[in-house]
């Protein structure tokens, strides 16, 4: 008796796969019969070795990729057809490598793992990539099938899948298996559940294992055994066939004598009579005939049939005559309407002239009276001057408005902006050139800028893929990171990111590998070292800015933060207690997810402040603060914050809560001065008239003040130079009335739009302690 195989399938269903598990599992059994004999059924597995969402996609990717392509191609067998579906799945996947966050580590591998098994009758197909393994349990033994590529994942360069070929006997198991798991749970325990139980509950029992195991991310699994079913079939017995009665089949006869006979012959006469009439009418029928071909005859009018090419001339000239008509009736409506129409009333032009003389009359009236009375209303009455100086602006809108020349409201447009500033708290500061890099530099491209624990600036370049020192007594920049350059950890890729942590700068580059630049002295001595950093290879290309938070100075221990999209937080790693770096799993520090992908800049003193999509807000603890309304809105009615900085000192220490907040404004060229206690607004410092603008503005960072009586300095760099600008009043600032110019320090004293009376200089706000801030 012939002997054919089953399957018997087991597979984690849904509904029991962990909650960031990103493995797929596609199980494809034709119930055509010419496909089923000539691709067979596919089981296939798609694992990946960092969780999420976005990498739950990719897998869906790859699974659907190869189950379309393997069926859809027929061009070779089985062995070949795999092996291009593969290869055509990892091009998809590096195509689309950095949408989906995959990353990549420096050997260029991906994360994702593929195990497929195509079974067409006693044959058995097997390949593996990555993290995902295949097991057969043949006569109770456990067997590894071949796997080169375990060390790979995709996206991968130059792979080339190794293709497994056996026969598939009666009582053999195949698993496929995510690596997590077999991690987890070992050979023993998978060996034991295929042998003893259905792959159904053999899959169920070895992914219990794994969850009380405290598994996390990747559980896929596939199993099945074959087993034999019997062919049978059962022959139909074969009956007789007699006839019903002995006179079956002989013609019929009527029970009258020669009653047969009469009725043949009357039916005989009858058609002989019916063929006779119809040899007479057929002889009439065909004599008319002859008659009608006699008559005269007129030739019928041959038809004519126009040429596609000739249709197409004619429906093209009567579009153009269409067109033609409707062109010159336009023609026509607009020479009646614009010279036989109704004219403009004179008055109306008349009227507008009057309301915008009004308006500018009405905006004179009211500077006149801020600067007639022969006092300073701006120091004095700060109340009735905004009235006055908003009156003026609003009178001048509508006088621009209504036609007024700009050319003659720019100098009360400037008088009011320049009085509207100082009540504003706006101080208007001087940049000074501190180093330029020479062309022998190469094409620099400043990006952020740091101030070191040896009180030296650091800058990034992306344009020379260097991090310079830059000595402002001697006027010269050293390099202290290099692409590529030679170190005793390896060679460093490009720089990405920048920050300080505790004594050391930090350097991200864009492997996602961290190096350290610890200085030695202040004369720009150092060393460079690769910090050990677990799994920041898996990090993808999606980081967007990174911090620390320094926790013991002199021992160089800080909390290292990552801002990772991919992940939806803000995670957060714990240095080792030997200082050997940070190998234990980091913490998501923010108590919901988030999307974090506009941020771009971190701020951490014990709290943590962020600009997220041009918002400055604190985001640990997420509520009781909320940076206060500009009072400038008329003048500059939308902020979009990009950095936010803090004075830090070389020692490293911070005081959480207390100190001032410095922003930069990207649209309005500015930067503005924020209370941490409560939020409140300080001031605002905007470049001098006639000095250097802050267009080309990359980075800022604000340094402490040395005394009391001294203001900050804030650093910033344009493209290729370093700027000092001390944020005091460089000049006195143009003015409705001649007065002392505002105080040019922010101060928790001094309330938003209002003015310091002259000769008084309001306290400074508390210098913060140091909160090492991301480029």
């Amino acid at each position: 008796m012939a002997v054919r195989l089953q399957l018997k399938l087991g597979a984690v269903t849904d509904q029991d796969r962990l909650s960031d598990s990103p493995d797929s599992v596609v199980v494809v059994e034709p119930s055509v019969g010419s496909v089923s004999r000539t691709k067979g059924n596919l089981y296939l597995l798609v694992t990946s070795r960092i969780p999420g969402a976005r990498a739950r996609e990719a897998t869906r990717l790859v699974a659907a990729a190869v189950r379309d392509e393997y069926y859809y191609d027929e061009s070779a067998g089985i062995r070949q057809c795999l092996v291009k579906v593969l290869g055509s799945a990892n091009k998809r996947l590096a195509h689309q490598r950095d949408r989906l966050g995959l990353g990549g580590s420096p050997d260029g591998n991906g994360p994702i793992g593929v195990a497929v098994a195509v079974v067409r009758g006693r044959e058995m197909y097997v390949a593996t990539v990555g993290p995902a393994e295949a097991y057969l349990i043949r006569q109770a033994r456990l067997s590894t099938l071949p796997d080169p590529n375990s060390e790979r994942g995709l996206p991968a360069d130059d792979l080339v899948p190794e293709v497994w070929r056996g026969e598939l006997a009666v009582g053999d198991a195949l698993c496929l298996i995510s690596a997590n798991v077999m991690a987890r749970v070992g050979t023993d325990t998978l060996k034991d559940a295929l042998v003893t139980l259905h792959p159904q509950s053999a899959v169920e029992h070895v992914h219990a294992r794994f969850v009380a195991a405290d598994g996390r991310g990747s559980d896929g699994a596939i199993a099945f055994e074959a087993t034999e079913v019997g062919a049978t079939f059962k022959h139909k017995s074969l009956v007789p066939v007699r006839p019903a009665e002995p006179l079956a089949g002989t013609p019929d006869r009527g029970p009258i004598p020669l009653a047969d006979s009469v009725a043949a012959g009357a039916a005989a006469v009858g058609g002989g009579a019916a063929r006779a009439r119809s040899a007479a009418g057929n002889g009439f029928q065909r004599l008319v005939w002859r008659v009608q071909d006699a008559l005269p005859k007129r030739n019928p009018q041959s038809r004519k049939v126009s040429a596609t090419s000739a249709r197409l001339r004619t429906q093209q000239q009567a579009a153009l005559a269409f067109l033609a008509i409707v062109g010159v009736t336009a023609v026509l409506i607009g020479i009646i309407y614009f010279a036989g129409g109704p004219k403009a009333k004179p008055q109306t032009a008349i009227q507008s002239a009057a309301v915008a003389q009004q308006a500018f009359d009405a905006a004179k009236q009211a500077l006149d009276k801020l600067n007639g009375s022969g006092q300073d209303l701006i120091v004095n009455d700060p109340t009735q001057a905004l009235q006055l100086l908003q009156t003026a602006n609003a009178q001048l809108a509508k006088a621009e408005q209504a036609g007024y020349p700009p050319s003659l409201t720019a100098p009360l447009r400037t008088q009011i902006n320049a009085g509207l500033d100082r009540l504003y708290g706006v101080v208007h500061v001087a940049s000074t050139a501190a180093f330029t890099f020479p062309s022998s530099a190469g094409a620099v491209q400043l990006r952020s800028v740091v101030r070191g624990s040896d009180g030296a600036p650091y800058v990034l370049d992306t344009g020379t893929k260097t991090v310079w020192r830059i000595d402002l007594a001697k006027k010269s920049a050293s390099p202290v990171y290099r692409s590529g350059q030679s170190t005793q950890s390896g060679k460093p890729g490009d720089p990405k990111f920048i920050t300080v942590g505790g004594p050391d700068v930090l350097i991200l580059d864009v492997k996602n590998v961290l190096w350290r630049w610890r200085p030695i002295g202040t004369a720009g001595k150092g060393t460079l070292v690769k910090v050990n950093v677990s799994g920041s290879t898996t990090w993808g290309t999606d980081v967007k800015v990174i911090g620390t938070f320094v926790s013991n100075f002199s021992q160089a221990f800080y909390l290292l933060y990552i801002v990772q999209p991919s992940v939806q937080n803000i995670m957060k790693l714990a240095p080792n207690s030997d200082g050997s770096g940070y190998t234990t799993d980091p913490v998501a520090r923010l108590p919901a997810s988030k999307d974090v992908s506009a941020i771009t800049s971190l701020l951490i003193d014990g709290d943590i402040y962020a600009t997220d999509n041009g918002v400055l807000e604190r985001l640990i603890p997420t509520s009781g603060w909320k940076p206060a309304a500009l009072p400038d809105t008329d003048l500059r009615p939308t902020s979009s914050y990009t950095t936010v900085v803090s004075p830090n000192l070389p020692d490293g220490s911070y005081s959480k809560g207390v100190g001032t907040l410095y922003a930069w404004d990207a649209t309005n060229k500015r930067v503005v001065a924020f209370a941490k206690s409560g939020g409140k607004y300080l001031a605002q410092y905007v470049p001098a008239a006639g000095g250097v603008d802050w267009t080309g503005l990359q980075d800022i960072e604000v340094l402490p003040a040395p005394g009391a009586d001294v203001p900050p300095t804030l650093w910033w760099i344009s493209a290729n130079t370093l700027y000092t600008s001390p944020l005091t009043e460089a000049q006195p600032s143009p003015s409705a009335s001649p007065s002392p110019s505002a105080s040019p320090l922010p101060s928790a004293s001094t309330k938003p739009g209002k003015t310091p009376k002259p000769g008084t200089t309001p306290k400074p706000g508390t210098t913060p302690r140091p909160s090492p801030r991301p480029s």
